[in-house]
């Protein structure tokens, strides 16, 4: 699949610190997606794969967003991952980049908005609250810590480990 095989050529750029290279890839295979997958069709192998192949969709738009925020794209970020944590509000791993997006730009509160919107919508939809990592990045921002300062912004597989544990 095309889609897949440009995922994973961003994937080797990026760890090869080519990152201008992986964004480009990985915004070449997004565009090549066209609505719900496997739309049309039924049956319980079907929708198993149609989740695996928008849960592989939505991870790989995760990863375009580090991107743009390790190529200093700061404020475009801020607008998609609004968009993007809007229309899945519960995955912590957008609203961590949503929240670093935002405390890059210098919009430090709306970062801890972000948190609290997510933590809310945790414990009332689901029953549990934010995972670790999240939790850290918000005590950083609390504490203006360098580590998550405009000054010092991961490369996109550093700072996707620290987000993969958010699931």
């Amino acid at each position: 699949m095309e889609f897949q095989n440009l995922v994973h050529q961003a994937r080797i750029s990026s760890k090869d610190n080519h990152y201008g290279t992986a964004l480009s890839r990985i915004r070449s295979a997004l565009d090549l997606w066209r609505g719900a997958a496997l739309s049309g069709v039924s049956g319980y192998f079907f929708e198993r794969e149609a989740q695996r192949l928008e849960e592989f969709r939505l991870s790989s738009t995760e990863e375009m967003m580090a991107l743009e925020l390790t190529m200093g794209n700061h404020e475009h970020a801020v607008c998609e991952l609004r968009k993007l944590l809007n229309a899945h509000p519960s995955r912590q791993r957008l609203a961590a980049l949503l929240m670093l997006a935002l405390h890059l730009t210098g919009r430090s509160v709306d970062a801890l908005d972000v948190f609290m919107d997510l933590r809310n919508h945790m414990i009332n939809h689901l029953g549990l609250g934010p995972d670790t990592a999240i939790k850290d990045l918000h005590q950083a921002i609390l504490r203006a810590d360098t580590s998550a300062s405009p000054r010092h912004v991961d490369p996109p597989y550093a700072l996707w480990r620290r987000l993969t544990a958010l699931a």
